[in-house]
């Protein structure tokens, strides 16, 4: 008894307002063809009749008003679906009225009724909260005994056949106690496994969070290279950006990228997991590695990385300034010491009486000495930079304002030509590095030939849309053999120059996933700046 009240006294877990209706649905489907083909059965055996034999017209105007109300019940349904505890509660106690009806008519109890009374007491027990399925199922009950009894008296039938009745009307409650402990149970189950796909929605959205932040592409294929989940980074180095991360999951990669499908899977024919592949459309190469999630080789994943080779090579390059900085400073500080020392000596040797000729040499270590000193400071200046800090710089507003703070002596012989509205990512400090040490050099060679050199500073978009940044000269131009070694370190054409200029200014520029190229030219030079980021005009 403790264990019944207990049953009815807790707490029901409801149903989800969807999974209930559509379960209303069901059940009341099963009513309207159950009366329907009820009518047809009696229609069909009306000369020997299977079930209604008593009293065929009784049963007959029963099944009738049922198919009748059945209907209603499901044009209810489907037009109004409202206070569905109701509904499913008139439902069931017409459905036990039907059923007395058509027990009445047949006889008394036999298996098909009884079989439908199981139905009905069920449906409750699923389909209403626990009070009000055992209000059904003892409703049934007393329906059964209440016309088993009528019968009996009505027909002048044999009393005992009440017995029948009251075993049929116990097994109603038995069923429905049992019918409580597997729909609370089979409730419990749904609730679990709801919760439990909350928290994995919940994990698959934080995880695509994280995902969409990482900077390398990533790329899940299940065993047929359906694409399962893929990030941003992935679409912008592989993928058309205007087709939607959202319309590629669970697609064949095949139809969404013929020809990265075609090369992952001869990869995985060859037993090769990392290959270098040059995406159509694109104006970057790839390199793509393949990593097996399960060793299921008839069910396996596949995780796809795609790294830009370019920014593989500005990651590499900014690696090389941080310690090719640290190297250097640490050697550039030892050197300095006897420097000092040797310039204050040779300082001290100018104040004594000495010919001509040993002036001479004097003179020399005192400019050798300052050379190697500059030197050493820009080796220095190159140790202090800070890591790269990319921003966003429109061009015209920036190179103007650059060359009256940095270089206003030469600005008389500096023609600017920018379009509008472009802009690039890179850093300000070490593009000013760039154009500073460009502009310097032009002017330099330029004033070989002319007293009042030209210097040209052009910008605009190549035939792939990227900006590019020329700086022209009017000067003498390089040999073919200078140009061979333009951007080594310590070389030089100058006398007095360090030869770290144009090597720091290619650095800098690979740094920034950019390029500096040497133009050749019939007059003068060009050096270009190639912006590969991407850029946005007004």
């Amino acid at each position: 008894m403790f264990k019944i009240k207990r049953l009815f006294s807790a707490v029901q877990q409801p149903y989800d307002s969807n999974v209930l209706y559509r379960l209303v649905l069901i059940y009341s489907g099963y009513r309207l063809a159950l009366s329907f083909f009820l009518i047809a059965l009696f229609l069909m055996t009306l000369n020997n009749p299977v079930v209604g034999g008593s009293a065929p017209y009784l049963y007959l105007n029963a099944l009738a008003g049922y198919a009748f109300v059945t209907l209603m019940s499901y044009v209810s349904l489907r037009h109004w679906p409202y206070q569905l505890d109701n509904q499913i509660s008139f439902m069931l106690v017409v459905d036990v009225c039907a059923l007395t009806l058509m027990l009445y008519a047949n006889g008394g109890p036999s298996l098909q009724m009884s079989m439908l009374y199981m139905v009905v007491v069920m449906a409750a027990n699923i389909l209403l909260p626990a009070l009000r399925a055992l209000a059904i199922a003892l409703f049934a009950a007393i329906t059964v005994i209440y016309q088993q009894f009528f019968y009996s008296l009505a027909q002048d039938a044999d009393i005992r056949g009440i017995s029948g009745a009251a075993l049929l009307a116990s097994s109603f409650i038995g069923i429905s106690l049992f019918g409580q402990l597997i729909t609370q149970r089979l409730r419990l189950v749904e609730r679990l496994a709801q919760e439990r796909s909350r928290e994995i929605n919940q994990l698959q959205a934080i995880n695509q969070q994280i995902v969409e932040q990482i900077e390398t592409g990533l790329l899940v294929l299940d065993e047929h290279h359906n694409i399962l989940l893929i990030n941003k980074a992935a679409q912008q180095l592989a993928f058309s950006l205007s087709l939607p991360i959202i319309n590629m999951m669970n697609q064949p990669l095949g139809r969404i990228n013929s020809q990265l499908a075609e090369y992952i899977q001869q990869a995985l024919d060859q037993q090769q997991y990392e290959f270098l592949l040059k995406p159509q459309g694109k104006h970057q190469d790839l390199n793509i590695q393949l990593t097996r999630l399960n060793h299921d080789d008839k069910s396996s994943h596949f995780l796809v990385i795609m790294q830009s080779l370019q920014r593989l090579n500005q990651q590499v390059q900014q690696l090389k300034l941080a310690s090719l900085g640290q190297l250097t400073a640490s050697i550039a500080h030892e050197i300095r010491n006897p420097l000092a020392a040797i310039s204050q000596a040779s300082e001290l040797m100018a104040e004594s009486n000495l010919d001509d000729t040993d002036q001479e040499l004097l003179a020399m270590i005192q400019r050798q000495t300052r050379r190697l000193d500059l030197i050493i400071e820009n080796i220095l200046q190159m140790s202090r930079r800070k890591p790269v800090s990319p921003q966003k710089i429109p061009l015209g507003q920036w190179i103007a304002e650059m060359v009256d703070d940095n270089v206003p002596q030469l600005k008389p012989y500096i023609q600017i030509q920018v379009q509008e509205c472009l802009s690039v990512w890179f850093d300000p400090l070490q593009l000013q590095h760039i154009l500073v040490n460009l502009l310097q050099n032009a002017v330099h060679h330029s004033k070989k030939l002319h007293d009042q050199p030209v210097i040209r500073l052009l910008a605009s978009h190549n035939e792939q849309q990227h900006v590019v940044l020329d700086v022209m000269d009017s000067g003498p131009g390089l040999s073919a053999s200078a140009i061979k070694t333009l951007f080594e370190p310590f070389f030089t054409t100058e006398p007095n120059g360090t030869g770290l200029g144009l090597y720091l200014s290619k650095a800098f520029c690979e740094a920034n996933d950019a390029q500096l190229l040497y133009v050749p030219q019939t007059r003068g030079a060009c050096f270009r700046i190639v912006f590969r980021s991407p850029t946005k005009s007004c």
